[in-house]
């Protein structure tokens, strides 16, 4: 829309859309379908995915696998939102950075199942940033 004017459009939905999510599943269900039958492991919100791969060289074949997938169905992937990272250093999904390390100590009897490596997550800068913009002027003086 510009101006009050709607103008056609000639192809995908708008970013944040109501639709978006719906199209999402619509779309990508056989992406996931593809993929896990290829032996990837995803993890998945709308259209935000995560493939587990266990050597770099296995990941470069599943950026080249999800590409082909995705251009079959008409979609590419995002140039700044893709890329082959270590979990040593970590990978914001979700506003949240994954990553492996020793995480937080907890007492044993907290303990239910001891883990083969130890992954963490916490919220990002920029997530915080946006959650607490909105109440800059409230924080002037401090909490209250």
């Amino acid at each position: 829309m510009e101006n009050g004017k709607k103008l056609a459009t000639p192809s995908g939905t708008p970013q944040g859309s109501v639709v978006s999510p719906l199209f999402s599943n619509i779309y990508l269900n056989q992406f996931d379908h593809e993929m896990t039958e290829k032996g990837y492991k995803l993890t998945r919100f709308a259209d935000d995915r995560v493939v587990l791969c266990k050597t770099q060289a296995e990941a470069a074949k599943a950026l080249r696998d999800a590409r082909m997938i995705l251009e079959s169905l008409g979609l590419t992937l995002h140039p700044d939102k893709t890329r082959i990272t270590y979990i040593k250093w970590g990978f914001d999904f979700l506003s949240y950075m994954l990553k492996r390390g020793k995480g937080l100590s907890l007492p044993q009897e907290k303990i239910k199942k001891k883990p083969r490596i130890n992954i963490y997550a916490y919220a990002t800068n920029k997530s915080i940033q946006r959650l607490w913009t909105p109440y800059a002027h409230e924080r002037k003086g401090g909490f209250r």
